[in-house]
């Protein structure tokens, strides 16, 4: 095939659905990359009541967010490289402008997954060990058990 358009319709119409393919999956994997940074800022928002985030929770959580905002460049990188070779007439997907971006787009999202993952377990874990330390010491059985004794007293 070489790259170039094909003369013949029935190879012409099988490019046109994988061009329509690759730029539907490009689209897919930025959106998921910006669901990704909503997702997790709702996480930090919604958890900032709780124990305070860990050093190593803060890293994995800013690194997940860099990590889907570099895949959304990559995402962009990828459908302009797809759109430049179509200005020119020619497809060819194995070519660096679309390969590189595109794998490196797939990377940078499975990292963004993997740390934010990461640093959600991590809080969560240290957010139950607050709580079993709480109820193990007995501070949350003091407090109710005061609470109970100085009603009963005003009576």
């Amino acid at each position: 095939m070489g790259g170039h358009f094909p003369a013949s319709v029935d190879e012409f119409d099988a490019q046109k659905k994988a061009i329509g393919i690759y730029n539907d999956l490009g689209k897919q994997f930025i959106t998921f990359a910006i669901t990704t940074v909503g997702a997790l800022a709702y996480y930090i928002k919604s958890r900032a009541e709780f124990r305070p985030m860990g050093t190593t929770v803060k890293v994995a959580l800013l690194s997940s967010i860099v990590a889907a905002i570099v895949s959304i460049y990559f995402g962009q990188s990828w459908l302009s490289g797809l759109a430049n070779q179509l200005a020119n007439n020619y497809f060819k997907p194995s070519a660096p402008s679309v390969a590189v971006p595109e794998l490196a787009q797939y990377v940078c999202f499975l990292l963004s997954l993997s740390w934010g993952a990461i640093a959600i377990v991590l809080q969560e874990i240290n957010r139950e060990t607050l709580t079993r330390a709480c109820v193990d010491g007995g501070a949350i059985g003091d407090v109710e058990s005061n609470s109970a004794s100085s009603t009963f007293s005003q009576d």
